[in-house]
Order: C-alpha cells, then structure tokens, then sequence
C-alpha cells in the first residue's frame, strides 16, 4: 500500500471526484470531503473498484463556517501525520444565496475564500512533512 495521500475537497462528483480517480491510478490513498455522504460513499465504491490496492475514504464537512472548517481540520489532522497532495475543488455552491453564514459571512464567499485559507492554514503543518507537497 503506498504511503502517498491526497485529501479533495469537493470530490464526491465532477472535477474532484475523476480527480479522485485518476489519483487512485498513480497510487495515491485518497480521502474524499464533501455534504453528501450518499455521493461520498459511492465515490469510495469508485475508487476502490478502480485501485483496490488504496485506502479511499469520505470525510463529512461542511466548510461554510469558521467552526466547521477547524472542526474538519483538527479531526483530519488526528488521523494523518502527512498530506501530499491538497485540492480545494469544491465551487459548485448549489442553491446559493445571500444569506450570510453563522458567522456572518456571504456563504459563496465562505466557502470559495475564507474558509479555504482556513483550511490551508491548519493543514500546512501536514503538508510541510510531505517529500514534495502540491
């Protein structure tokens, strides 16, 4: 089993979920993130099908919030000591509106911006371990 993980953040369908795929092919253990678990769990069938020799698994989180971005980054952090590869794929914001977020936030913008930089924020120590980050 290889040693290479990769953490994609919209990856339960489109661009991020064949990006999850084509990973999968070169080796890499991959951990999906998304809302849906539905659509996470059929990833994970996908990739698994399409390299059974890695570990694939979906992780639920809504990063639309301060809170819910840490809370996702310290549970992942728990459980990896390294991160190789990190995508922040998710965009498609269905059903979108003005509404801010709990915190305040417009939630497209939360989402596409802040919480991103949160999330890089918390992981740069993982990524930093990584022979050769992206």
């Amino acid at each position: 089993m290889s040693d290479k993980l990769a953490l994609i953040l919209g990856g339960t369908s489109g661009v991020g979920a064949a990006l999850a795929v084509n990973l999968v092919k070169q080796g890499y253990n991959v951990v999906v993130v998304g809302r849906d678990e539905g659509r996470g769990n059929e990833t994970i069938a996908r990739l698994k099908k399409a390299a059974p020799q890695t570990a694939s698994e979906f992780m639920f989180a809504d990063i639309s919030t301060v809170a819910g971005t840490r809370q996702f980054s310290a549970e992942f952090s728990a459980g990896h000591n390294k991160l190789d590869v990190l995508v922040l794929g998710a965009g498609r914001l269905p059903g979108a509106t003005r509404e801010p977020t709990a915190d305040g936030l417009s939630a497209p913008l939360a989402t596409l911006a802040y919480m991103r930089a949160i999330l890089v924020e918390q992981l740069a120590p993982l990524l930093a371990r990584a022979s050769r980050p992206r």
